[in-house]
């Protein structure tokens, strides 16, 4: 950990995860009271917050949501999120329980809170890796690309488990960056 700290990725992936995590918030907030948030309202965010996020980025860490990047987000890293996502509603909610015994905050927030911190963590990373995967000024629907996918041959993979499907995922993303060009193809 101490060495990823050292990346420039580190940081800037932790920054996005910090305006997410505040913005799921917020947005929980705003759905919950129909986006009219009075001076209550901003006094229990402004309690909340300071604990709620710290606890959020500890678990993201915890499940080792900072050792990769954005570009290879998969299924095992939604997973994690979904765990990270789901404890810190659940101690939120005990926390509050504890602390305050819920009066003066809704309890619905706490869940909508984790439900949209899924959705907009996992949302941005995936749409990350679309993104990496399919480079920009490649597009299924130029001619080039048209005549690659006139011409492609077919392949067989035997095999099953995680290596067949490795070997698969890793020949599709090698294709979607590095296009065949229609000129070689014969």
């Amino acid at each position: 950990m101490i060495r990823q700290m050292r990346s420039v990725n580190f940081w800037l992936v932790l920054v996005v995860d910090v305006v997410l995590l505040v913005a799921a918030h917020l947005l929980a907030y705003a759905v919950r009271f129909d986006f009219v948030l009075d001076g209550w309202t901003w006094n229990n965010i402004r309690t909340i917050l300071p604990f709620l996020l710290p606890a959020k980025l500890f678990f993201f860490a915890f499940f080792g949501l900072y050792r990769g990047m954005w570009r290879y987000t998969g299924l095992v890293d939604l997973l994690n999120i979904f765990k990270a996502c789901a404890v810190t509603g659940l101690l939120a909610l005990g926390g509050v329980l504890l602390v305050y015994r819920f009066e003066g905050f809704s309890r619905s927030v706490f869940v909508v809170d984790a439900v949209l911190t899924f959705l907009l963590v996992a949302g941005f990373r995936v749409g990350m890796r679309l993104f990496y995967q399919r480079r920009p000024g490649f597009s299924l629907f130029s001619k080039e690309d048209q005549a690659v996918l006139r011409h492609r041959k077919s392949l067989l993979i035997i095999g099953a488990g995680d290596a067949a499907e490795k070997i698969t995922r890793e020949i599709i993303d090698k294709r979607i960056q590095r296009p065949i060009k229609s000129d070689k193809i014969k």
